[in-house]
């Protein structure tokens, strides 16, 4: 089985796609061969756009204009989203990868197609182990403890957090220890280099 993480969010715009390059550029750094794969994306081509940038191989299933929900940009530009594409693709990828990283749209109910499959579906079907991504402000414990606990009561892994714009404040440092408590996983703040990177795509 090849070495994925999907990378998924405490909500839209909290820096999915800074993390995954942040993790792409540290393997193509050290010579490994990655895809970065977002199965689906609305609003343009701006997330694969930004990562074609440091040099790894980018792969996308679907791609709307519309800047909202892909259910409702589907639906507004007639776009049939089929579960059995993105699986198709993700397997076709994992022949002639070392390492796949995905990142999901908004978080992580936002509904793909109406009523009928949602961003935790995906991570499900994938099998893909999930690296939640978030911020430690006021609120980002609750924000973060909620989406942790949502994951797992769907059977799906949460191999580590991310902190993202982490400024080592007192209280922020204290919300970290908070969460790493209640969580039992490391709460990772930066990538020193491509041996923290691997840490995610180690299997327990």
């Amino acid at each position: 089985m090849k070495k994925s993480i999907f990378i998924t969010g405490t909500d839209t715009d909290i820096g999915k796609t800074v993390v995954s390059r942040a993790i792409s550029e540290k393997l193509v750094e050290s010579g490994k061969h990655a895809v970065y794969y977002k199965p689906v994306q609305s609003g343009g081509y701006g997330d694969t756009d930004e990562l074609s940038g440091c040099g790894i191989r980018v792969a996308n299933s679907y791609t709307m204009k519309e800047p909202c929900s892909p259910h409702l940009s589907s639906e507004l530009e007639r776009v049939e989203i089929s579960r059995a594409k993105i699986l198709d693709d993700y397997n076709h990828m994992a022949e002639n990868a070392d390492y796949i990283i995905v990142e999901g749209a908004g978080g992580i109910v936002v509904p793909i197609v109406r009523g009928e499959y949602y961003m935790w579906q995906m991570m499900l079907e994938l099998g893909v182990p999930v690296l939640l991504v978030t911020e430690l402000r006021v609120g980002g414990i609750n924000h973060t403890l909620l989406s942790y606990e949502f994951l797992k009561s769907k059977g799906i892994e949460v191999r580590s957090i991310f902190a993202n714009r982490y400024a080592g404040s007192e209280f922020e440092q204290d919300n970290k220890r908070v969460v790493e408590a209640y969580t039992g996983l490391e709460v990772i703040t930066e990538f020193k280099g491509v041996e923290d990177v691997e840490k995610l795509f180690l299997q327990r």
